[in-house]
């Protein structure tokens, strides 16, 4: 990359950051966040309506882990046949 498309990559960034931030002042997204947060934002906003009831969900991370890591591995595999 040069000198002006890391120019346009932090003024996108930093025009990204302030309307996340003035659209929804209750996240605060840190600088390293910034990659992943831009990336699932369609999804962040869908669940932003739900999201005190999510959080009432009694969820089991143990179960939620196992499950997304049998899944991941199965997708993996998937791909390594092809």
């Amino acid at each position: 990359m040069d000198k002006s498309d890391i120019r346009k990559y932090n003024d996108n960034k930093n025009k990204k950051m302030k309307y996340w931030k003035k659209t929804y002042p209750f996240i605060n997204v840190k600088e390293d966040q910034y990659e992943e947060f831009s990336k699932n934002f369609m999804k962040i906003k869908k669940v932003i309506d739900i999201l005190p009831f999510i959080k009432e969900l009694d969820i089991n991370m143990e179960e939620y882990d196992r499950h997304f890591n049998y899944h991941q591995n199965l997708l993996t595999e998937a791909s390594d046949n092809h």
